[in-house]
């Protein structure tokens, strides 16, 4: 199991370090004067021109871990995140579709029914932050990023507020509902990169002490 779960994590973190290096050697191509629509969205991308929106901030790792085709990462980075097109939604949705069909095969289980995939990718299309804020949100080191999500894809009730805490690892946590599905919780499939090196404080504005006054972080075994 532990061959298999660091054969999983090792891919996702694939997928961040191409996205990485894709940005560090852009392409000896000169952009055209001509390029308009996803062309110009992809060379504003190298050369970033003032007023284009050219990233979202949402969820963690959307375009790195979900969508391949660098011109449809071009597009729904360029979207609002709150009026995305329905043409739009509908190739995210699909791209979606398939990235998360993969990572729901590493462990060699389809954890994910077909219904269930599309669910989640429609819910993930709509990128921002779920909180709820009739249930508790229990301080900064809560862990309750994506349990809105989850329990809609099981017709549940959330326990907790959703939303994502300053020391949460939200990374874990999408790679296990990619890799497991809305049901399983376990095993936890992790990066072994559990706190930063840093812990946020527990009052407004959350901020981390400067590295001279931090404690050594912890040492995973």
């Amino acid at each position: 199991m532990s061959r298999r779960i660091l054969a999983i994590v090792g891919v996702l973190l694939a997928a961040t370090t191409t996205a990485l290096v894709a940005c560090s050697n852009p392409t000896e191509e000169e952009p055209s004067e001509e390029a308009s629509g996803e062309d110009a969205l992809i060379q504003g991308a190298q050369v970033p021109q003032l007023g284009v929106r050219i990233d979202r901030i949402g969820r963690p790792e959307i375009t790195n871990f979900l969508i391949r085709d660098p011109r449809v990462k071009a597009l729904y980075n360029a979207d609002d995140s709150f009026a995305v097109p329905a043409e739009n939604a509908a190739k995210y949705t699909a791209a979606f579709k398939t990235s998360l069909a993969m990572y729901d095969g590493y462990d060699g289980v389809a954890d994910m029914k077909d219904e269930t995939v599309t669910k989640l990718s429609k819910i993930l299309v709509d990128d921002y932050l779920r909180i709820d804020l009739t249930k508790p949100c229990t301080g900064v080191s809560s862990t309750g990023y994506l349990d809105l999500e989850r329990a809609e894809l099981l017709g549940e009730a959330s326990k907790s507020c959703g939303g994502r805490s300053p020391n949460e690892d939200a990374f874990d946590t999408l790679a296990t509902l990619y890799t497991n599905g809305p049901a399983k919780l376990t095993p936890r499939i992790g990066d072994k990169v559990d706190t930063s090196t840093g812990i946020a404080g527990n009052t407004f504005p959350y901020l981390v002490k400067p590295h001279l006054l931090r404690a050594p972080p912890p040492v995973n075994p």
